[in-house]
């Protein structure tokens, strides 16, 4: 009787010592990260064509990447560091002309960090420029433990069109060079900002949305972004796929 109250006693603090060790530290089994698309509520039709319609100023559409962090008893981790570290690749698309004169860009670091609230929850935006077919490649990582611990790590292909149509960073005159030829024969796939349908009707309401976003740029400056790598070999262009 005697054997058996020790052993229990050793099973309780061993599994309490599991217990406490394993409250507040990060696990990846227990979090999760999801990539959501943000949409402006008000402006016109869903983008059947393509994913998210971005500027560089992030005052339009964006990306949206959620991570909660739980320990391995399910509860939020809060004030942890998370870092989102991001690459990937891209591929122009064809109406916008010569695919040298086009970048895929996204505002901000390819290394990123945010702290998550009381609930465990921390959020980071993606916004920039180019009209393409969009390979990222995006890691969480939790900060807050030793050593580090990957979180998720995910592979997502978008279709994005953008008021920054080659991608520099602003939209600028030169957009406008690449946004007039579309207009003048009212179709274009990367200049159909609104309705965005199959047909890629560019109209008036096009024209209107571009010029209210003339001279936006990247927070910080045009030069406060990344250039993802071009590659045309990730599949046709989106207004062929779409």
């Amino acid at each position: 009787m005697r054997r058996s109250r020790v052993l229990g006693l050793i099973a309780m603090v061993v599994a309490g010592s599991i217990e406490s060790a394993s409250a507040g530290l990060p696990c990846a089994a227990y979090s999760s990260a999801v990539m959501e698309l943000q949409r402006v509520s008000g402006t016109g039709l869903p983008c059947g064509t393509c994913d998210v319609v971005w500027c560089p100023a992030g005052d339009y559409e964006s990306v949206w990447i959620r991570v909660t962090v739980r320990d391995c008893l399910s509860s939020p981790v809060p004030s942890c560091a998370v870092r989102l570290d991001l690459s990937g690749r891209f591929d122009p698309n064809n109406d916008l002309g010569s695919p040298t004169s086009v970048n895929g860009r996204i505002c901000g670091a390819s290394s990123r960090m945010a702290t998550t609230d009381s609930n465990g929850a921390a959020s980071f935006d993606l916004w920039g420029g180019g009209a393409a077919k969009f390979a990222l490649n995006w890691v969480l990582t939790a900060l807050c433990a030793d050593p580090e611990i990957e979180l998720a790590a995910r592979d997502d292909t978008l279709c994005i069109k953008s008021f920054d149509l080659n991608g520099s960073g602003n939209v600028n005159f030169s957009d406008t060079f690449k946004f007039a030829p579309q207009l003048n024969t009212g179709a274009g796939y990367s200049s159909d900002f609104r309705d965005c349908s199959s047909a890629n009707r560019v109209n008036f309401r096009d024209s209107f949305l571009f010029a209210v976003h003339q001279s936006h740029f990247c927070p910080g400056g045009a030069g406060q972004s990344f250039t993802l790598l071009r590659d045309t070999s990730i599949g046709e262009d989106c207004d062929e796929d779409f």
